[in-house]
């Protein structure tokens, strides 16, 4: 940091902040194509049960 000429370190509090928000985001993303995905799987298994049937 450059607290000996005058800085307060905002710009890494920013920073790590932005990283967070980037880290928070890709978890949700991989959260919602897990479900689309599990969705994907379960219809079509049902539509291969109901064939069979």
């Amino acid at each position: 940091m450059d607290v000996k000429t005058g800085g307060t370190g905002e710009g890494a509090a920013i920073a790590a902040a932005f990283m967070g928000i980037i880290l928070v985001l890709d978890g949700v993303i991989y959260l919602i194509s897990g479900i689309v995905i599990s969705g994907q799987r379960f219809s079509i298994a049902e539509k291969q049960v109901k064939k069979a049937v």
